[in-house]
This record gives C-alpha cells, sequence and structure tokens, in this order.
C-alpha cells in the first residue's frame, strides 16, 4: 500500500512539475504587432536582416523623416546623420509600403541590431559580437559587428579594444564607446568606471527601447559642431516624443524548415496581418496635423508643399511642441494617440473616404 501510494505522490509531483514547465514555456514565447518599411518589390512576410517596430517606433521612424527633402538638400550639410538618412531606401524609395505582422518570439530579447540595404540586399551591423570576431574575413563585415580589422595582422578581424588603438586621434572617434586618450602614457584606454559593453547574439530577436534610449543625434552634432542643427533637434525631440521599440531580426535566429521555436530558432512571422502603401499613411498623418496646425500651414507661401522650410517647421512645431528645431526640450504639440489614431486609419479600413488604405 505505501508503495502504491509513493507511485501515485510520484507521478503527482512529475504532472504538477510537467504543469509547471509548460507554464514557464508558455511565458518564454510572446507575439508582437510590428510595422515594416521597406521597398514595395520586396515579400511583405521575410523581414529576414530587417528592423520592425512597434506602433509609437515606427511613428518615430516616419515622422522625423518628414524633414527629408531639407535634410537631403539645403540642410545637408546641418547634419552629421544627413549621410545616413538621405542613403537610406527605406526612407527615400518611391515605392514604399508599409506591413503590419505579427511575430512569435522566444524570449529574452538580445541586442538590437541596425540592419539596412545596400545592392538590393538586406544586412545587419550589431555592436560588440565580441566572441564572433574572428569569423568575419572583410573589413566590412568586422568593423560592421564592433570589431577591429588589424591590416597588420593578414586583415584579422579582433575584439574591441580601446587598448588596441594607438593613436589619440583614433581614441577621440571611440569616445562613444567610453574609450579616452591618456597624454602621459600616450595610450587609449576605456572609462574605468563605464559599464561591460553589451555582446550581440545574433541568434536573439533583437530590442531597442527608445523610451530609455539617450539618442546621440544632437551628441554627436554638437560633438562634431559647435552649435545643434535644426534637423538634429528635430530627431532628438521626436525620439523623445515617440518613444517605442525597434526590433531586429537576424537571419542566425529565424525559425526556417523544421525548427521549433525557442529550442532551435528564436523568431518567425506568424502573419501578415495588412500591407498598404506608405504614401497613403503618410497622406493620413499629413492630414491630421495640418488640420491641428492650420493657421500655421496657411502663413506659408505654398501650404500644401510638404518640401518647404516653412511646411517642415510647421508639421515638426504642431507635432512636437513650439520651436522645436531650436532645442532639444520641446514640449506640447499634438497627443501621441492621435499620432497613433491617424497611423492606424489605412491599417483599419481599406475604404479612403474613410481614411482606409487598400491592400498591396
Amino acid at each position: 500500500g505505501n508503495k502504491k501510494c509513493y507511485k501515485m505522490a510520484s507521478l503527482s509531483t512529475k504532472l504538477v512539475l510537467f504543469a509547471l514547465a509548460v507554464a514557464v514555456r508558455a511565458f518564454d514565447i510572446t507575439t508582437l504587432s510590428v510595422f515594416h518599411v521597406n521597398e514595395r518589390n520586396f515579400s511583405a512576410s521575410d523581414i529576414t536582416n530587417m528592423n520592425s517596430a512597434d506602433i509609437r517606433g515606427d511613428l518615430y521612424f516616419t515622422l522625423r523623416s518628414k524633414a527629408l527633402p531639407q535634410e537631403c538638400g539645403p540642410l545637408y550639410n546641418e547634419s552629421f546623420w544627413a549621410k545616413f538618412d538621405c542613403a537610406d531606401a527605406e526612407v527615400t524609395s518611391k515605392d514604399l509600403a508599409i506591413s503590419n505582422l505579427e511575430i512569435e518570439v522566444a524570449l529574452p530579447y538580445g541586442k538590437y541590431a541596425d540592419c539596412n540595404i545596400h545592392d538590393s540586399e538586406y544586412s545587419c551591423c550589431c555592436d560588440f559580437a565580441i566572441n564572433d570576431c574572428p569569423r568575419f574575413k572583410t573589413k566590412d563585415s568586422c568593423q560592421c559587428y564592433g570589431c577591429q580589422w588589424d591590416p597588420t595582422d593578414h586583415g584579422g578581424c579582433k575584439p574591441f579594444s580601446c587598448s588596441n588603438i594607438t593613436f589619440e586621434f583614433e581614441c577621440e572617434d571611440f569616445w562613444v564607446y567610453d574609450c579616452v586618450w591618456d597624454n602621459k602614457k600616450l595610450e587609449c584606454s576605456r572609462n574605468a568606471s563605464s559599464p561591460p559593453l553589451e555582446v550581440c547574439d545574433t541568434t536573439k530577436l533583437g530590442r531597442l527601447n527608445l523610451s530609455t534610449w539617450d539618442s546621440i543625434y544632437g551628441i554627436y552634432d554638437q560633438h562634431y559642431k559647435q552649435n545643434l542643427s535644426e534637423i538634429a533637434a528635430y530627431h532628438e525631440n521626436m525620439v523623445h516624443k515617440t518613444g517605442g521599440f525597434w526590433y531586429s531580426t537576424q537571419q542566425d535566429g529565424a525559425c526556417t524548415g523544421n525548427k521549433t521555436l525557442g529550442k532551435d530558432c528564436n523568431w518567425r512571422v506568424k502573419n501578415v496581418v495588412k500591407r498598404v502603401s506608405k504614401d497613403c499613411v503618410d497622406k493620413n498623418i499629413n492630414n491630421a496635423v495640418e488640420k491641428v496646425g492650420a493657421p500655421c500651414f496657411k502663413g506659408c507661401p505654398q501650404p500644401q508643399n510638404t518640401s518647404s522650410l516653412c511646411w517642415i517647421r510647421c508639421f515638426m512645431d504642431t507635432v512636437l511642441g513650439p520651436d522645436a528645431g531650436n532645442t532639444t526640450n520641446a514640449t506640447g504639440g499634438m497627443p501621441m494617440q492621435d499620432l497613433e489614431n491617424a497611423w492606424m486609419l489605412g491599417f483599419q479600413s481599406n475604404d479612403p473616404s474613410k481614411g482606409g488604405c487598400p491592400p498591396i
């Protein structure tokens, strides 16, 4: 009788442990609703080596781009970041689409990787893949992952270290990584009080919290120039306004074939909810902002010219608050919920009379 009770108790314990394991497992998997902007000729369901965002994260990406006609034109030399923004096909292409997708993710998240398109092919950069540096065989890929290329060592790719830098000007160029130059020892080293560098795991779905991100748009401008540029101020104020999350889905972590999520891989596209023209979404956002800021827009020589400096300044001041191009502490502006509502119109309906955008 005691043996039978023992077996029953043992079985019960195993069942409880199994149930707990299943419960824990369930919490390890989450589903994200994300948006992704890219050229229409790419598949909506394939986001390998690409970036996506939640609604607020993509609003930041989209709203800051309203200044692009000036950033890539008369004000090109005013901002350190123009050379990046103006070369980004996901910003400058004339035939862009926005996809709303559901992604299943095995937690925890990894470090965010910056993914971009070059010559019609997507690739990612993720600083400090420290343990994997030797696997990168070209200078571009080596530096892209925060490693250091050593031309004196037959083109070897080595882990990043401030101490590997032997020239003062190079050490100063890595100030953003807390490298500091010692004039007495003539050495470059990392600030001893700095926290450890976060290592990039290319198999994880990367996440960047824009709400706690110390944006370096303005910092770079002030480091390389004396004055903060108008474009950098818009970037800085916009990220403070929207917050949100950016995500990176690198190939190493993709669930392909018969791979099991959470065991063999860490992310997969569950569903493409809807894909629409970016022009359609932009029209809804412009209409909402122009309605709120009507007095300002009406004062422009060409109130409908979205490329003019007057229109852009009205747009930014309406969204961010007065004088948004001259400070990094703009306050006021439109409520975020109104901007989110304008964004979602195109995804919630196909009827243009209701602000809906037809699927593409």
